[in-house]
């Protein structure tokens, strides 16, 4: 079992912004500090797949922690769910840690 190990989810407020996305992941995955009444981040453990839907166009961030890419990369997770929507794909592949 060992519980959730990746999701995918949406955020609102970047409105397709690539970089922002980004920044909503980092936050994502971020230290949380459990002495805070309200705990933000802390998700870094697991894979995660973020849409940011904008009036020109959808940012799309895939992020799979280092101990998960033995068994899945991000590439390979991002393609299999982008295939699904068929039409024209615009890839930007980063490779960085956030």
């Amino acid at each position: 079992m060992g519980g959730l190990q990746f999701f995918c989810t949406s955020v609102d407020q970047p409105e397709g912004d690539l970089e922002l996305l980004e920044k909503c992941v980092e936050a994502m995955n971020a230290k949380s500090d459990p002495s805070e009444e309200e705990r933000k981040g802390g998700s870094g453990q697991i894979g995660k797949m973020v849409f940011s839907c904008g009036v020109e166009h959808l940012a799309v961030v895939a992020y799979v922690p280092d101990e998960k890419q033995k068994d899945l990369s991000c590439e390979e997770w991002l393609g299999a769910v982008l295939a699904t929507q068929g039409g024209e794909a615009f890839a930007l592949a980063r490779h960085r840690h956030i």
